[in-house]
């Protein structure tokens, strides 16, 4: 990147071109320099040169800033007297080329931008996008009519909601999996909310996790369970002694009357289940009577616990079961791939039957269509109605509305000034 400091009064009027500025630094300030040079000396119309910002309240303030500045050059042209603020208007004058007109000349330009400057293009961002297809809505393919909705959560509440009910409410889950998603606390309001943040950045990258098609391993969970469970029902009381006549060579720590009936308590609760996945969560202790755990927490020089076939039963339950587990992770994010992947979609179409469309939508319809080749007379068309744009806060964009601008301005007759942070600006460029 070529990083100069910005003389604005001078700088190029064509191409794209980043301006990295702070808060408090002046943008507001560079931006009225830049807008009253491109009318002066690109000879622009106020309906031609395109000020985008992001919020209703910052683009009242730049209308008023814009107009002001253009009020204050005028009346330093006519002579009149004007409040000192930095001489900007005679900063601006004198930086202007001889070449580009004279006092009369730029008298009746600004006269006429003031005028006409009801007519000026000064935008949110949304307001931009939703001109830009209103305008053109057979340029861009968009219907004739459609109602701009000021939030989506409610229809994407309806398609959450639909989704619950045809792949988690129906009772076709695997076992256990519909345990896992109360310990979640998954919701249809979960997952609305989760859907419009897919829908509100749609150019973002979904990453999941490289095991997330692999074959699960519950059925062998459900195996162990029942052998571990029939040895148990068998033999419980002879279990329990075989740990408490140990507990002389176990570690004191780990293992105590307390906690050796903690974990007997915990086994038969977990038994009383059908299913290991759908037992309670809050079991403590199971790993008390498992072989490893035994053999691990046995104090050095003494002997190993008396041993039972359930010990072993239990070791190869618990890691199975953590196993399980992990599949159970697995398959609730193969859910939420599924809402994510299909849902925009689902989305797209409960909007179109309805003919509505929200915020979001502007931003997303206006960036298909210039990226996507199907309307190729749709960039140039824009392009012609807006010559130059400034974009304000540039810091506040994404992918989505930096596409939207570039495919606009790419060419070197044109110009695009974006005014961002420079500890928050997406791109840094200048071509």
């Amino acid at each position: 990147m070529n990083s100069t400091p910005l003389d604005v009064f001078r700088c190029e009027l064509s191409g794209m071109s980043l301006i990295e500025a702070s808060a408090g630094t002046g943008k507001t300030f560079n931006i009225c320099v830049l807008y009253l040079r491109l009318l002066l000396q690109r000879r622009l119309d106020v309906s031609q040169i395109l000020v985008v910002t992001f919020t209703n309240a910052a683009t009242a303030e730049l209308r008023d800033r814009i107009r002001h500045r253009l009020e204050e050059t005028l009346a330093h042209l006519k002579g009149e007297p004007v409040q000192p603020d930095h001489d900007f208007a005679a900063q601006l004058l004198k930086s202007l080329p001889d070449d580009q007109g004279d006092g009369v000349d730029r008298k009746h330009l600004l006269g006429q931008a003031l005028q006409r400057f009801d007519e000026a293009a000064i935008f949110t961002i949304h307001g931009y996008c939703e001109r830009a297809l209103r305008d053109t809505p057979l340029g861009a393919g968009m219907p004739m009519s459609m109602e701009l909705v000021t939030e989506e959560s409610t229809l994407a509440a309806e398609v959450a909601g639909d989704f619950w009910r045809r792949r988690i409410a129906a009772g076709t889950l695997a076992p256990g999996l519909a345990t896992y998603l109360v310990e979640a606390r998954d919701t249809p309001d979960k997952l609305a909310a989760l859907l419009e943040r897919r829908v509100a950045k749609p150019l973002a990258i979904m990453e999941w996790p490289d095991r997330i098609d692999e074959p699960d391993g519950i059925g062998t969970l459900q195996e162990l369970f029942h052998a571990a469970r029939e040895c148990w029902q068998q033999d419980e009381t002879t279990i329990v002694d075989c740990v408490r006549r140990s507990l002389g060579s176990l570690n004191a720590k780990s293992y105590n009357e307390s906690s050796v009936g903690l974990a007997s308590e915990s086994w038969t609760t977990l038994f009383s289940a059908t299913h290991p996945l759908a037992a309670s969560q809050e079991l403590k202790k199971l790993e008390l009577f498992s072989s490893n755990h035994l053999k691990n927490r046995t104090n050095k020089g003494r002997s190993a616990p008396v041993h039972h076939q359930f010990f072993d039963h239990a070791q190869a339950l618990l890691d199975q079961y953590a196993r399980s587990r992990a599949t159970l992770w697995i398959e609730r994010a193969q859910l939420l791939r599924e809402l994510l992947e299909q849902g925009p979609q689902a989305l797209r179409n409960t909007k179109r039957t309805r003919r509505v469309m929200s915020f979001n939508d502007l931003l997303s319809n206006l960036h298909e269509r210039l990226m996507s080749g199907e309307y190729p007379w749709l960039a140039p068309l824009l392009r012609s109605r807006f010559p130059a744009a400034l974009i304000d806060e540039f810091q506040d964009t994404d992918p989505v509305q930096f596409g939207i601008f570039h495919e606009i301005y790419s060419t070197p007759d044109t110009t695009l000034f974006l005014v961002g942070d420079p500890k928050q600006a997406i791109y840094s460029f200048r071509n």
